[in-house]
């Protein structure tokens, strides 16, 4: 993954964003673009590092299509509905499971886009 890309760098491409999984990391922000097959899951792990560093806090939005979230677990656990536009965030270690229940056939794919803040020395 890279990281702490020069001030140059200002812009980034669909292709280039796909071909990183980890995403792209700037200045202790870290960008990724999920997207989430229909009847498919994504989870977001407590453990989950960039660069060997913990999340602050990850904020996701919906560009398009509608998830299930539940984040939490337990007693700690919310469940919620979220389309196009809406957001969501998602603490330090909490566990984070979003569903594309739409899982018809010709239903459409569903993208998110997170940006989580990295812990900084």
């Amino acid at each position: 993954m890279e990281t702490d890309l020069g001030s140059t760098d200002i812009a980034f491409s669909r292709h280039y964003l796909k071909t990183r999984e980890e995403g792209v990391t700037i200045g202790g922000l870290n960008t990724q673009n999920i997207v989430i097959p229909p009847d498919h899951t994504h989870t977001f792990q407590p453990s989950d590092l960039i660069n060997d560093q913990d999340y602050e806090i990850r904020l996701c939005v919906v560009q398009r299509g509608v998830l299930e979230v539940t984040v939490g677990e337990g007693e700690d656990e919310t469940k919620f509905g979220i389309g196009e536009g809406g957001w969501w965030r998602i603490r330090r270690g909490e566990r984070c499971v979003v569903w594309n229940k739409h899982g018809l056939v010709g239903a459409e794919e569903v993208r998110v886009g997170v940006v989580g803040l990295v812990e900084r020395d």
